[in-house]
């Protein structure tokens, strides 16, 4: 059986990696890939973080915001893989690609764990969940016919297949989740403590949020222990909880009593999809998962009431009232995945086959639109996903000319590339890391529309701006004037863009 699982690990993983390598081959010979296929707007982010690090920082400050601020023990993360990209010399985006390949392995052995502890029984049920958390999506392919776009399309905490495809502080976040999920309602011995103490607080560093799932799930283990009557075994909650959890309120804190954090996390919105959204995104294995989760309670399952509470509470608590509502939805397919198989094997009618079938066919699509629209999108030059070669030697430039305190002042989608690149600060360049987003979008726009008018410029030097970046996409509202006002010089020039230097007013 443990053949099973690397066999179908190791095929997971090239199927998770051959879309990035395609994409690398079939880019257009005047593009480049980026690197990323599922959400890169918030990949780019990920690669500001990471030339922080790079560039030796181990404190966070905001490089898509114009607002200075004076730097947090935030995103230690991703602040780390910089380090590590400083440390060999390896580019940033190959490290975090090697991160990601790292973390989905990470996650795929916590899986494979959990699901054996849980039905330690039942081997053939426990490779059952298991191929189900990892392949498990919704029928969002149905609702797209439709024009809708579900959150089993880009909600990559959700569901384990996501998580690996896209980013690995997700699926390094989960991975610990799961394991320690793995531990609970077990007697530990002081050998163990440890680790668990290591591996709490390293959740609260790589997914501050996952801890709040982590307290849920020591919940759901603690009910199950009352209803049964059982001893409390609270040592292993406590050891993992403990330093995650004071890390993550630590980090609250620090966020909360800076100023300008405080306005960048006052617009860090991550509200939940309507419920309609949640049912398609999981089924058809959200049905198979409520017909488990009654069959457990009649049968007075032990092993697996922690799902049970999971599937509920997570449910109820992602349309609690709170800004970040949509985070609870952190690793659901995972109690949806293992209530499904334990529902499916108590199906008793020679339909069993097919509702198998059915639960992995039916999303399975969806998958596959995922993959094969983001290496369409490259073969098409979608702009969010490949990057002119032009643009790649001035953002170079501007990287060995300038310094990483240096605000450069692009065009909206320019701007998320920036920081990714040079380190530099950019006026506007992400939704919610920068500061006033919207008012900020609306003023860069605004000086792009412009030109080089002596307003623009003024406002510019207000802003202390240093350099002006204006390329393809900048071109996209008006091409850059020829004649230049007093105070701006040209400092380079390719086929493609322009950088102007702006004397700054002291």
């Amino acid at each position: 059986m443990r053949k099973r699982y690397w066999a179908t690990g190791v095929a997971l993983l090239v199927l998770l990696n051959i879309p990035y390598l395609i994409a690398l081959a079939i880019a257009d010979p005047s593009f480049s890939f980026g690197g990323f296929l599922l959400n890169p707007v918030d990949g780019y982010s990920y690669l500001g973080k990471i030339i922080q690090g790079q560039q030796g920082s181990w404190s966070f400050r905001l490089p898509f915001s114009a607002e200075p601020n004076q730097g947090a023990p935030l995103f230690w993360f991703y602040l780390f893989l910089g380090h590590i990209s400083r440390w060999t010399g390896l580019s940033a985006v190959l490290v975090f690609h090697a991160a990601r390949l790292a973390a989905s392995i990470a996650l795929l052995a916590a899986l494979q764990d959990f699901f054996t502890k849980l039905f330690p029984d039942r081997p053939k049920m426990a490779y059952w969940a298991f191929l189900l958390a990892i392949l498990g999506s919704g029928c969002g392919w149905i609702a797209s016919l439709f024009g809708a776009f579900t959150s089993d399309f880009w909600v990559a905490e959700a569901y384990p297949f996501l998580a690996m495809y896209s980013s690995p502080h997700f699926s390094l976040g989960l991975a610990l989740l799961v394991w320690f999920a793995a531990q609970l309602g077990k007697a530990q011995t002081e050998r163990v403590l440890p680790w668990l103490f290591v591996a709490g607080l390293l959740l609260g560093i790589a997914l501050p949020f996952g801890i709040v799932i982590a307290a849920l799930l020591a919940f759901g283990s603690l009910m199950v222990s009352i209803v049964y009557r059982e001893k409390i075994k609270w040592q292993t909650a406590f050891a993992f909880l403990l330093p995650g959890g004071l890390f993550t309120l630590y980090q609250f804190y620090v966020i909360r009593t800076d100023p300008v954090l405080a306005l960048w996390d006052a617009q860090n919105l991550t509200a939940s999809p309507p419920l309609w959204d949640v049912l398609i995104s999981f089924s058809p294995l959200a049905g198979f998962a409520v017909y488990g989760a009654v069959k457990a309670v009649h049968n007075r399952s032990r092993q697996i009431g922690m799902l049970v509470v999971w599937l509920v509470l997570g449910l109820v608590l992602i349309y609690v009232p709170f800004n970040l509502q949509r985070r609870f939805l952190l690793g659901y397919m995972i109690p949806v995945a293992g209530l499904a198989a334990y529902g499916l094997s108590e199906i008793k009618t020679r339909s069993k086959t097919v509702y198998k079938a059915l639960s992995v066919g039916l999303a399975l699509p969806t998958l596959l639109i995922v993959i094969a629209g983001g290496v369409l999108a490259v073969r098409n030059s979608d702009p969010h996903l490949v990057i002119a070669k032009s643009e790649l030697e001035a953002l170079e430039f501007l990287a060995d000319h300038g310094n990483p305190g240096d605000l450069v002042l692009a065009a909206p989608d320019t701007g998320l590339l920036i920081p990714a690149y040079t380190g530099q600060r950019v006026i506007y360049g992400h939704p919610f890391e920068t500061v006033n987003a919207a008012e900020e979008k609306t003023a860069v726009e605004s000086f792009f529309r412009g030109g080089l008018s002596a307003e623009g410029v003024n406002w510019a030097g207000e802003r202390t701006v240093r350099w002006i970046f204006w390329g393809p996409r900048e071109q996209a509202y008006r091409l850059a004037p020829l004649d230049l006002p007093e105070g701006i010089t040209l400092v380079y020039e390719n086929q493609d863009v322009k950088i102007f230097s702006i004397q700054v007013s002291e």
